[in-house]
């Protein structure tokens, strides 16, 4: 004699005494069987049905950062420490999965209700619920770093390149491009450098205002923005010099600066030089007491180009050394 204990869904059974009893048990957790055989006295079985219990699994990926836990209690860690997590709840059981996102992350369930769930909470707060559990369920929470745009603008008359780090804006001022811009991710350091190019110099003139920390030299200045949590931006201002002198003996040796008596002490071991003065110069006076040959050009417009009906003019002019010849010079 054959005895077949069926489980609902949702519930297993056992046959908790039929082998005591002389019988032999089979079947599975759903359809278990109790056989007697060559029956000679009364026998009896007793049968166990138990409510099922299921796994419940939540998985957890993206490029942000967070926790993932359950109601009742059984799944808990942090992500990305861990990618995954299971526990088993009653058949009937509401599990309620929350993925919360750490500052700078937000958070979301993919497939909470391919799987048979519904979404709750925030951004920030997302909950799966599994309500009613008749089956094993599982979702996935995605943690999203949240990104931020950095701008880098260019202005001034001078030019130069400006860059990123990390890499993400790059661009040459001068021709044409005058701004830049890149997404970087929550809690990054953005370092912006902009570099003159030879003849100009360079400052961030809103670094700071805009909450930055400006740095480097007048050459290469940077523009540093730490624990990005909001889009930012900073201005670089290119300042073309007002006066270059080349040396006559090898073209190649090339100083600018600002006033005419600046640019020609900067001189080495030349001994003939051209000075060439842009026609906006502010007036000044001027000494010349090297032992050298100095020619004086004035007149010349925006990088340098050559204005033959423009004029510099200038304060005075002393030559305590060497021989100056002027061209395009006014002296008040």
């Amino acid at each position: 004699m054959v005895l077949t204990a069926t489980a609902n869904a949702g519930s297993t059974v056992s046959w908790v005494n039929c082998i005591a009893n002389g019988g032999a048990v089979g079947g599975t957790s759903t359809t278990a069987t109790c056989t007697f055989t060559n029956l000679q006295a009364s026998v009896s079985a007793r049968v166990t049905f138990a409510a099922g219990e299921f796994g419940v699994t939540a998985n957890a990926g993206g490029t942000g950062a967070g926790s993932v836990s359950s109601s009742p209690a059984g799944i808990s860690y942090l992500y990305n420490a861990a990618s995954t997590g299971t526990a088993y709840f009653d058949l009937g059981a509401t599990v309620v999965l929350t993925a919360a996102a750490s500052a700078g992350s937000t958070a979301s369930w993919s497939d909470c209700v391919a799987h048979g769930g519904s979404l709750g909470g925030s951004a920030t707060f997302a909950t799966c619920t599994f309500a009613n559990l008749q089956s094993a369920k599982s979702a996935t929470a995605t943690f999203t770093l949240n990104q931020y745009t950095v701008t880098a603008n260019a202005t001034g008359t001078g030019t130069g390149s400006i860059g990123s780090n990390p890499a993400g804006i790059s661009y040459a001022y001068g021709g044409g491009i005058t701004t830049g811009n890149a997404s970087f991710g929550a809690g990054a350091t953005v370092v912006l450098t902009a570099t003159a190019d030879a003849g100009s110099t360079v400052s961030w003139n809103d670094c700071v205002a805009n909450g930055g920390t400006a740095g480097g030299t007048a050459t290469a200045a940077t523009c540093t923005f730490t624990g990005l949590s909001s889009a930012r931006s900073a201005t670089a201002t290119f300042t073309e010099y007002m006066v270059k002198m080349v040396n006559d003996g090898n073209p190649a040796d090339i100083h600018y600066n600002n006033t005419i008596n600046g640019v020609y002490g900067m001189n080495g071991a030349a001994t003939s030089v051209s000075i060439f003065a842009r026609d906006t110069l502010p007036m000044a006076t001027v000494l010349m007491d090297q032992n050298i040959a100095a020619r004086l050009v004035g007149g010349f417009a925006l990088h340098f180009v050559d204005n033959p009906t423009a004029y510099t003019t200038i304060g005075s002019l002393t030559i305590d050394a060497g021989t100056v010849t002027i061209d395009r010079i006014i002296i008040r």
